[in-house]
């Protein structure tokens, strides 16, 4: 388990086995470049498990705290978003006004 430090790791190994590119005189041992993709998929598979499991721990000693927190980052961002649509609309409307003057026909 010792080469599965980081998925980084895991990833960097398994693209070393036997490439498509190489060429008909290259050969590539099909047990090893299996080894290989099947260690990496381990790899990955504990990463994900790990992630899956320290999540559950953290929604149930936390998730109370984290509810309330998202709360009120929802509540700030809905004005904040907010405010961006009405900067958006206020340009739109400028554009579309300075297009009618200089479109305007002239009397």
């Amino acid at each position: 388990m010792s080469d599965c430090k980081s998925k980084t790791e895991c990833d960097a190994k398994s693209e070393t086995s036997c490439p498509v590119e190489k060429s008909a005189s290259q050969t590539c041992c099909p047990v090893e470049a299996s080894v290989e993709k099947w260690s990496a998929s381990f790899c990955q598979a504990m990463q994900c498990t790990q992630v899956d499991i320290l999540k559950e721990k953290i929604r149930q000693r936390w998730g109370d705290t984290m509810d309330q927190v998202a709360d009120r980052v929802i509540d700030s961002m809905e004005v904040h978003w907010a405010s961006v649509l009405q900067q958006a609309k206020a340009r739109k409307d400028l554009r579309e006004n300075v297009g009618h003057i200089f479109f305007a026909e002239k009397k």
